[in-house]
């Protein structure tokens, strides 16, 4: 993960991030239209580039996991009501590990969780997010 990426894992009610395997075809129909994978292998499938906003969907036979990535750098509202309308699709939330919350499928819910990131500090001022690491901070 870049310093600039804020990153969300797609949650089932009961915090689960294992999602049901036919739901693939969900995610995949619901992207595909909007962005065109920019990375495949086996078990995964990057749409948005590798340095920016991008959704993840990990996969196999048994299940599916969604991960999201949100490029503090761009202030892009689209690519978040986006998301926010795959994760009503998928009746999911996203939780940020660095948080330590979930957040509901809204855009000013996840817009204020992004401003609370490392992310957005380092976006607002890469100079100084780097000074305060490197002193320890």
């Amino acid at each position: 993960m870049a310093t600039w990426q804020f990153d969300l894992s797609a949650v089932q009610e009961d915090g689960n991030p294992t999602l049901p395997a036919a739901w693939r075809f969900r995610v995949e129909g619901f992207l595909v239209g909007l962005y065109n994978p920019s990375m495949e292998s086996d078990g995964w499938t990057m749409f948005g580039p590798s340095d920016g906003d991008r959704i993840d969907l990990f996969f196999d036979t048994a299940s599916c996991e969604v991960s999201v990535r949100i490029d503090a750098r761009n202030d892009d509202r689209t690519f978040i009501a986006t998301v926010c309308a795959l994760m009503t699709l998928l009746r999911c939330s996203l939780h940020s590990a660095e948080l330590g919350e979930t957040i509901p499928p809204n855009a000013d819910a996840i817009y204020a969780a992004l401003q609370r990131s490392a992310a957005w500090r380092f976006a607002l001022d890469p100079g100084a997010f780097i000074a305060a690491r490197a002193r320890g901070g």
